[in-house]
């Protein structure tokens, strides 16, 4: 894919943000618990502080890789749309049934 970079690194960015999120998520939820158990206001605040802070970066790497995932999938489209008009022009298969020698033919043509 000409002007493209590397297309394996889009992968990595979305994959990435899942793992990021996931990871988050049970953070947020370990620390939301701790928050339920915890004994004086001090540890209750900072435990829900840090439930709240690891959800919403978790939120916001989700929607981030769905972005990435959609982006990618308009772009290969795009990329899709134009290699076919390009070979649709230039490369042809032909078939048919050829009466004399009695079997079906099959040809390839390329237009330079």
């Amino acid at each position: 894919m000409k002007g493209r970079g590397a297309p394996w690194l889009l992968g990595i960015a979305g994959y990435g943000c899942i793992i990021g999120s996931v990871v988050l998520n049970r953070s947020a939820y370990n620390a939301y618990e701790d928050y339920k158990l915890a004994d004086n206001a001090e540890d209750r605040d900072d435990y829900f502080s840090k439930a709240e802070s690891n959800d919403k970066i978790s939120r916001i790497l989700i929607y981030s890789a769905a972005a990435i995932w959609v982006t990618d999938l308009i772009w290969t489209g795009i990329q899709a749309g134009k290699a076919r008009k390009s070979s649709e022009t230039k490369v042809s298969l032909n078939y048919y049934y050829d009466r004399v020698l009695n079997k079906p033919l099959l040809g390839l043509s390329y237009r330079f």
